[in-house]
C-alpha cells in the first residue's frame, strides 16, 4: 500500500471550528480517496465571526468547487458538535459521499433498535423536551440566556434533523451504514486500500451506553414533568437539573452523565498504512469512562488501539479532556504529531493538566490546535497552521490555583475564593501516600476581612464619562454576574452607560451626547467593534513610489477612533479607552477596580537597539535605571520589580505571540519579558513602544474584512496587566517604527508627547494619549525629505496608538 500513494497525496486537516466550544471536523486523503470525519458546530455552515465556514474550508482542502465529494463520510457519535452542519450541508447539496459510517440514531438517541422512548417523554411539554434534548449534549450552563435559550432550540430538533440527513444521503445514492446495526465489514472492505479499519466499540458497549441514556432520560422526563408542573422556567430548569450534578464544583462534561455515554458510543478509526496511519477517536473516553460497567470494554477497545502503533498522526480524544487519553497511552502511541480539536471560546478545553504533560513530552512529537491554530493541515512530514505557533501548551484558563515551592519540604497554594463562598474544601494528596504525614497536614486561611463596597478606579475621583457597553455580548464573554458588576460600578459612580446592540446603534447614540470629557469601550472587539482603518490618504495609497508590502501591515490597523468622533467629522473629538474582557471576568473587573499604585516610581526595559528610549526615560521622574536587553532577559526580571507608578517597554512584539516581548544583541533575538512577570497587583500606566502591544485580537486588521475573536487574558502581556488593576496601558495595534539614534523621528516625538502630557501636566492618560496624538499630527513631518514611505510611517504612528483599560 505505501508503495501505491506518493507522499505528496497524504493529508490531513483538522478544519477550524471557530470560537463555539467543543467541536470537531477532521478530513483525511490518500491519493485520490478522501475521508471526512464529523462536522463541527451547526453554525459552521455559515462560519463563526471571522473564521471560514465548513464548506469553504473543505472546499479549499479538496481543491474543488460545491458539492464537496468525499468517498467515506464518518459520523462518530450523536453529539451536536460532531453532527455539526452535516445535515445543512447534505440539504442544500453542498456534500455527497459514497458511503456513509454513521452512529445509529436509535441508539445514540437513547432508544432501542425500534426506536421506541421512555413513557414519561411522552407527556412533556415543547419546553420541557427541549430542556431534555439540551441535557444530552455538554454543559452550557455557564451561557448567556440568549445564547443557552438559542442551544436548546438547537438541541431539540437534532435528532430530526439527523434522521432526515441520513434519509437524504440514501435517496440520493450513498451506501449509509449503521454502526451497530448494519454489517460495517463492508465499509472496510470498500476501503482496504487504505487500509481502513474500525476498531471499536463493541456491540456490548453500545447497547449498555444506550440503554443507559435511555434510564437516564426517563428520570430527567419526570422531573422536568414536575418542575413544568410548578411553573419553572425552561432556563432555570436546565441550569438545576445540570448543577445538581455539578455539586462539587467539577465541570459536566468531565464528570459521570449522559454526555460520558454518548461520548463512549463514539466510532473508533484507524487508516492508512504503517508509516502514515492516522488514529481517530472521536470523543471516546480511554482514560476515565465515568460509565463502570463498559470499563472492561474500553479496556479491551484500547488494547486493539495500541496493537496498531505507532501512529503518524493522532487526534486527541474528547477534546483533550483529562478522561479522552492520559499521557502514557499517549507516549504508547508514538505519534508524530497530536492534534487538539475544538473551539476558542472554551476555558476547560484542552485540559490544564494535559497540556502541562503534553509540554513535558513534546520532543516525541508536535502539537498543534485549532482553538489556537485554526485550521492544521498534516502532509506526512510537516505541520502547517493558519495562525498562532505549533507546540502551544498555554491552556485557556489562568484559574487554577497557583503553586509555589519554596522548599522541597513546603508547598504554598494561594486560590482566591469569591464572596459569598461560606465553606471550601480542600483535598490533599501528598505524593505516592495516601496518608498524610505528621506535620505535613498544616492549613492556614486568612480570616475574611470584612464586606466592603466596591468603587470605580479605587474611588478616585473622574470626570463625567460615556461608557458604552453590549451587555448581551459581554455576558457571553464573562457571564451574567460579572457583566451586572461592571455595570453597577460605573453606574453607582454617577457616570453614563449606554447599552446599545451594534456598532451603528453606538455610534448615534454617542453624538446625541456632547457633553462627556470621555468614553469608556466596554468589552472587547468582540463586544464593540474596532474599525478596521487604513492609515494613508488616497493621495499616498495611489502615489506609485509606496510599495505598501514594505509595512508587515500594508497600514491597515485597528482603531477606536470612531467612537470618539462625536460631531461626525471624522476624528475623534474625546478621548477612548477600552477596558478588553479578554473572555475573563476578573480581566474585565481588575481594570475596572484598579489597583493601589505601589512600588517605584518607574521601571523600564529597552531594545538594546533602540538608545532613543533613554531620553524617553529620562523624562520619567525616578533613579531607577533602564534596562537594557541584553544584558537583560526576562529571567533576570523579578515579578515585585516590575510594580511601579510608571511601567515603560521599547522592545520588539509580535502578533503571533503577544505573551512576550524580545530584545537583541549582535543580531540575536532574547527574551526580554512576558506575561508571567507581570505581578499580581499592578495600579500604575503601561507605555509601551512594541509592536503589536496593545493588540487584542487575534488577528491583525489587516487579516479579516469582518469581525476578530478577541485574545483570551493568558495569551496578552496587556490583558495581564489590566486584570492587576493598570490604570492604563498605552500601545499600538501593529508594528511601531522607531527613530533609532534619532529623538524625533517615528515613534520617539509620540512617546514624548505622552510623557509630557501625563507626567508633566497630570493628565490622565487616556486624555494624555488623546493630546499627544494631536501633538504629534500637528508636528508632522518629523523626517526631513519627500520620502513618502515616512510620511505613510508617520500616519500609522498617529493613528494605532490606543489607549487599553479605564485610563482616567
Amino acid at each position: 500500500m505505501s508503495e501505491l500513494l506518493p507522499p505528496a497525496t497524504f493529508e490531513v486537516h483538522a478544519l477550524d471550528v471557530g470560537r463555539e466550544k467543543y467541536g470537531d471536523c477532521v478530513l483525511v486523503r490518500f491519493g485520490d480517496t478522501c475521508v471526512l470525519v464529523d462536522g463541527g458546530h451547526a453554525s459552521d455552515f455559515q462560519g463563526q465571526g471571522d473564521t471560514p465556514s465548513i464548506p469553504q474550508q473543505l472546499r479549499e482542502a479538496v481543491g474543488g468547487d460545491s458539492p464537496v465529494h468525499v468517498n467515506l463520510l464518518i459520523v462518530t457519535h450523536c453529539h451536536a458538535d460532531h453532527i455539526g452542519c452535516l445535515p445543512r450541508m447534505v440539504e442544500a447539496g453542498d456534500l455527497t459521499a459514497d458511503v456513509a459510517l454513521v452512529a445509529d440514531e436509535y441508539l445514540g438517541f437513547g432508544r432501542t433498535f425500534d426506536g421506541a422512548e421512555p413513557d414519561a417523554v411522552d407527556d412533556l411539554s415543547s419546553s420541557a423536551l427541549r430542556v431534555l434534548a439540551a441535557l444530552r449534549e455538554e454543559s452550557r450552563v455557564d451561557s448567556s440566556d440568549e445564547a443557552l435559550r438559542a442551544f436548546l432550540q438547537d438541541a431539540v430538533t437534532l435528532e430530526q434533523r439527523y434522521t432526515r440527513m441520513l434519509q437524504r444521503l440514501a435517496t440520493r445514492g450513498t451506501r449509509v451504514v449503521r454502526y451497530g446495526r448494519d454489517d460495517h465489514s463492508v465499509v472496510e472492505e470498500a476501503f482496504a486500500e487504505v487500509e481502513l479499519k474500525i476498531l471499536g466499540p463493541s456491540i456490548e458497549q453500545l447497547l449498555t451506553c444506550a440503554e443507559l441514556l435511555q434510564r437516564e432520560q426517563g428520570g430527567d422526563a419526570a422531573v422536568l414533568a414536575r418542575l413544568s408542573d410548578a411553573g419553572t422556567e425552561e432556563l432555570a430548569s436546565y441550569r438545576a437539573l445540570v448543577e445538581e450534578r455539578l455539586s462539587d464544583g467539577e465541570p459536566l462534561a468531565d464528570r459521570v452523565a449522559r454526555g460520558a455515554v454518548i461520548n463512549n458510543q463514539s466510532i473508533v478509526v484507524r487508516l492508512g498504512p504503517p508509516g502514515r496511519r492516522v488514529l481517530l477517536t472521536g470523543d471516546l473516553q480511554f482514560a476515565r469512562s465515568e460509565v463502570p460497567s463498559i470499563d472492561e470494554e474500553i479496556g479491551d477497545l484500547l488494547e486493539r488501539v495500541l496493537a496498531d502503533a505507532p501512529y503518524k498522526f493522532v487526534k486527541t480524544a474528547h477534546h483533550t479532556a483529562e478522561n479522552g487519553f492520559d499521557i502514557a497511552t499517549l507516549e504508547a502511541l508514538a505519534p508524530a504529531v497530536v492534534v487538539h480539536t475544538g473551539g476558542s471560546d472554551d476555558p476547560k478545553h484542552p485540559n490544564a493538566k494535559v497540556l502541562a504533560q503534553l509540554r513535558q513530552a513534546d520532543a516525541a512529537f508536535k502539537f498543534a490546535r485549532t482553538d489556537r491554530n485554526g485550521r492544521v493541515r498534516f502532509d506526512g512530514d510537516s505541520v502547517t497552521v493558519e495562525r498562532g505557533r505549533v507546540d502551544d501548551f498555554t491552556p485557556n484558563s489562568s484559574d487554577e490555583p497557583q503553586f509555589n515551592s519554596t522548599s522541597p519540604q513546603e508547598v504554598h497554594v494561594h486560590v482566591d475564593v469569591p464572596s459569598g463562598v461560606s465553606t471550601v474544601h480542600i483535598h490533599v494528596h501528598f505524593g505516592e501516600s495516601s496518608e498524610p504525614a505528621a506535620g505535613r497536614t498544616s492549613i492556614a486561611a486568612d480570616p475574611p476581612s470584612a464586606p466592603h463596597r466596591e468603587e470605580l478606579a479605587q474611588g478616585r475621583a473622574l470626570p463625567h464619562l460615556m461608557f458604552v457597553t453590549n451587555p448581551s455580548k459581554l455576558e457571553r464573554r464573562v457571564g451574567v454576574e460579572a457583566t451586572t458588576r461592571a455595570m453597577r460600578l460605573v453606574e453607582s459612580a454617577g457616570h453614563t452607560l449606554l447599552r446599545v446592540g451594534s456598532f451603528d446603534e453606538a455610534i448615534t447614540a454617542l453624538r446625541a451626547h456632547h457633553d462627556v470629557k470621555g468614553v469608556v469601550l466596554l468589552g472587547g472587539y468582540e463586544v464593540l467593534p474596532a474599525k478596521r482603518v487604513d492609515v494613508l490618504s488616497d493621495r499616498l495609497r495611489a502615489d506609485r513610489r509606496l510599495d505598501p508590502r514594505d509595512d508587515e501591515d500594508q497600514f491597515i490597523v485597528w482603531s477606536d477612533d470612531p467612537y470618539g468622533d462625536l460631531d461626525g467629522d471624522g476624528l475623534p473629538s474625546v478621548p477612548v479607552s477600552r477596558v478588553p474582557d479578554g473572555g475573563d471576568a476578573a480581566t474585565l473587573l481588575g481594570a475596572l477596580l484598579g489597583a493601589p499604585v505601589g512600588g517605584a516610581e518607574k521601571f523600564g526595559v529597552r531594545n538594546a537597539a533602540r538608545p532613543f528610549a533613554n531620553a524617553i526615560w529620562q523624562s520619567i521622574p525616578g533613579q531607577l535605571p533602564l534596562l537594557a536587553s541584553r544584558p537583560t532577559e526576562a529571567r533576570h526580571i523579578r515579578s515585585a520589580n516590575v510594580n511601579a507608578s510608571l511601567a515603560y517597554f521599547m522592545l520588539h512584539g509580535s502578533d503571533r505571540d503577544t505573551t512576550r516581548f524580545w530584545g537583541e544583541a549582535g543580531g540575536e533575538v532574547l527574551e526580554a519579558f512576558n506575561a508571567a512577570l507581570v505581578p499580581d497587583t499592578f495600579g500604575g500606566v503601561v507605555f509601551t513602544g512594541c509592536c503589536y502591544g496593545a493588540l487584542i485580537a487575534q488577528r491583525r486588521a489587516l487579516e479579516t474584512q469582518g469581525g476578530v475573536a478577541d485574545l483570551p487574558a493568558d495569551r496578552s502581556i496587556a490583558l495581564r496587566f489590566l486584570r492587576a488593576g493598570a490604570r492604563a496601558f498605552v500601545g499600538c495595534t501593529g508594528t511601531h517604527y522607531s527613530p533609532g539614534e534619532r529623538q524625533l523621528a517615528y515613534g520617539g516625538p509620540m512617546h514624548l508627547a505622552f510623557m509630557r502630557r501625563h507626567l508633566d501636566e497630570r493628565l490622565a492618560p487616556a486624555e494624555a494619549l488623546f493630546h499627544a496624538r494631536g501633538d504629534y499630527l500637528a508636528g508632522i513631518p518629523y523626517v526631513d525629505g519627500d520620502d513618502v514611505f515616512d510620511r505613510a510611517v508617520e500616519r500609522k504612528i498617529w493613528s494605532q496608538f490606543t489607549c487599553l483599560g479605564l485610563g482616567w
